[in-house]
């Protein structure tokens, strides 16, 4: 007779914080994964509101002074064009939790791409072989990041972005939607790139 084992896996969960419309894209890649949401927290005049059911229990304050060492966190606040909040955040529950990267099941991965803490791959975007994506980077849906190219920290690729092979994309970089960026260009840190562009030299 076969004994079934008594270990289970135990489901990953997650705090998030952000309460805005990126927040939305994040519990929905969350729960695709399989993954559960442990509470939502924001800015104070984010308590109260519902996202997919779900309610916001505080503020980032709160729980900065809760959260625990094996917890889950995900930042699920988008870079703008003009600012990029979540380094505030970052650093307010540096080395408190856990900061699992977040991987789509409907995006393309290569296996010999290599994905940091914090960040989360959308619904349809593409990493490609030898790739290297930094922490808590956004790549949002359907982006497409080719061959041996390397995107920085706290960055966001936005949506319908196509990254051809050999770019360097230095930290803090936002880059608008349905923007094309040339393959062997570089793109240095704290730039901001409008949607729509298309960046053919070195920037």
């Amino acid at each position: 007779m076969i004994k079934k084992s008594k270990n289970k896996t135990k489901q990953k969960s997650f705090y998030l914080i952000g309460a805005g419309g990126h927040a939305y894209s994040c519990i929905d890649v969350i729960l695709s994964c399989g993954y559960k949401i442990k509470g939502i927290y924001g800015l104070k005049a984010d308590v109260g509101k519902t996202l997919l059911g779900y309610n916001v229990k505080g503020t980032q304050y709160e729980l900065s002074k809760s959260i625990k060492k094996n917890d889950n966190l995900h930042i699920a606040v988008g870079h703008t064009f003009s600012k990029n909040e979540k380094h505030k955040i970052f650093k307010l529950f540096k080395d408190k939790c856990n900061f699992p990267k977040i991987i789509s099941p409907f995006s393309i991965v290569s296996p010999y791409s290599n994905i940091d803490s914090g960040t989360i791959v959308m619904h349809g975007a593409k990493v490609g072989v030898d790739c290297y994506v930094g922490e808590q980077t956004i790549i949002n849906t359907n982006s497409s990041i080719d061959h041996n190219t390397s995107v920085g920290n706290f960055c966001h690729i936005s949506t319908s972005v196509t990254i051809n092979g050999n770019v360097k994309i230095g930290n803090n970089v936002f880059v608008g939607s349905g923007t094309v960026v040339k393959d062997s260009t570089k793109i240095s840190s704290n730039q901001s790139i409008k949607m729509c562009s298309k960046i053919i030299k070195d920037k």
